[in-house]
C-alpha cells in the first residue's frame, strides 16, 4: 500500500532543508500524526493530503513539513524515507513509529496511539505544574511573611521593649537574633 524503502541514493532529494531548520514543537508533533493518521485512515493519497493539512495547519512550521514531505512523495519517495530527510524537523520517534506503522500495516493505529500518548503526556505536564502551583505559592508568601515580620515588626517590637524597660519574652529575642544573622 505505501511506497516501500528503497535505496535513498537512487530517490531524488527534492528537501532542501536550511542548516537550522527548526523542529517541531510537542504540539505541532502531536498535530503531525493526528493529520497523517486521519490520511491513512481515509485512504486518500497522502501528497494531496498533506498539502490539504498544510493548508489548515495551526503553524506554519508545521505547514511547511507538510508541504515538504508532500513534495517528496510526488517524487516517488516512500514515506519513510520522506521522513529520514526531515530529521531536523521530525522528532527521531516519529520516524520510528512510522516506520513500524508501514511494515506492521498498522499505520493508522500506531499514529492514533502515538498522538494520544503525545497528548496525555502534555496533559499530565500540566496537571503537575497546576499541583505544584498553589504550594510554592503559599511557600513563597510564607517566606515573605517571616520576612516582614523579622525585619520590620520585631525591630519596632524591640525598641516598644526598650522605651517601657522591660525584658522581651525568649521567643521574641530568639527571632530578633535570627533576623540580625540574616
Amino acid at each position: 500500500m505505501w511506497p516501500s524503502r528503497s535505496a535513498e541514493s537512487e530517490q531524488p532529494h527534492v528537501t532542501n532543508l536550511p542548516s537550522r531548520a527548526s523542529s517541531l514543537t510537542v504540539e505541532e508533533t502531536t498535530e503531525f500524526a493526528e493529520r497523517l493518521a486521519e490520511l491513512t485512515e481515509a485512504g486518500l493519497p497522502l501528497s494531496a493530503g498533506l498539502r490539504a493539512a498544510a493548508a489548515d495547519a495551526s503553524s506554519t512550521r508545521l505547514a511547511g513539513v507538510l508541504r515538504m514531505i508532500a513534495a517528496e512523495l510526488d517524487a516517488g519517495v516512500g514515506l519513510d524515507v520522506a521522513l529520514g530527510r526531515m530529521e531536523r524537523r521530525l522528532p527521531a520517534y516519529v520516524q520510528g513509529v512510522v516506520r513500524a506503522g508501514i511494515r506492521s500495516g498498522e499505520l493508522t493505529t500506531l499514529l492514533t496511539h502515538m498522538a494520544t500518548a503525545d497528548r496525555n503526556a502534555r496533559q499530565t505536564r500540566r496537571e503537575i505544574r497546576l499541583a505544584l502551583a498553589y504550594p510554592l505559592l503559599l511557600l513563597t508568601m510564607m517566606f515573605g511573611l517571616l520576612l516582614f515580620v523579622m525585619f520590620i515588626v520585631l525591630p519596632n517590637m524591640k525598641m516598644l521593649y526598650a522605651d517601657f524597660d522591660t525584658d522581651m519574652p525568649a521567643l521574641t529575642e530568639i527571632m530578633l537574633t535570627a533576623g540580625d544573622l540574616m
